[in-house]
């Protein structure tokens, strides 16, 4: 989606900090309703779809694989109700009704489109046409993995787009977050495998 990350320069704009708070909702969203998949109604399906797979029963999977798909958007439509109308935690109801779209689309370019009007809300990177501008992305990351141990924050990897850019500003970006400690290793691109023309 090339978002702004927090460690970029773009994040000191004044309107970052809402785009910070629609960020937390979205992340909470998703939370919420990944929950769907313990609710009770939902424990015996995965059993008698494999059962019926184990028995070539064929068309009762596709049946069952069927209730299953209308009791999931069932429950996680009544997930949706329960947090458009908390007043505790408000969330904001167009990113609600962006999260249905998107989880109910199928089409590429129907979700490009989904995923291109969340990303505004969210704190895109400056776009030229339909790519990012030049050097605009060059703080992102493409992809990685971090996770939160009490006061521990770890990165097990992270793949930046232009780590001589990138990674000064998030190490500059964590100590002044109050990050103390910090230790890293690099390690470099993924090697390329061989071609099959060598002798």
């Amino acid at each position: 989606m090339h978002l702004i990350p927090p460690w970029s320069p773009a994040a000191s704009s004044p309107d970052f900090g809402a785009k910070q708070m629609t960020r937390l909702q979205w992340r909470r969203i998703n939370l919420e309703l990944d929950k769907v998949w313990t609710d009770p109604a939902l424990k015996s399906y995965q059993t008698k779809i494999q059962a019926a797979t184990l028995r070539g029963d064929l068309a009762e999977q596709s049946r069952l694989q069927a209730e299953q798909t209308v009791a999931v958007a069932e429950i996680s439509a009544k997930m949706r109700g329960l947090l458009r109308a908390d007043i505790v935690q408000p969330v904001d109801a167009s990113l609600l009704d962006l999260q249905a779209r998107l989880t109910g689309s199928t089409n590429k370019v129907e979700r490009a489109a989904i995923l291109n009007e969340l990303a505004q809300k969210l704190g895109r990177v400056k776009f030229i046409g339909n790519n990012p501008a030049s050097g605009a992305d060059a703080y992102g990351a493409t992809s990685g993995v971090a996770s939160r141990h009490g006061l521990m924050i770890q990165l097990s990897w992270l793949s930046l787009n232009d780590a001589t850019t990138s990674l000064p500003a998030l190490s500059e970006w964590l100590c002044n977050s109050g990050c103390k400690g910090t230790r890293y290793d690099f390690v470099g691109s993924f090697p390329i495998a061989a071609s099959g023309d060598s002798d």
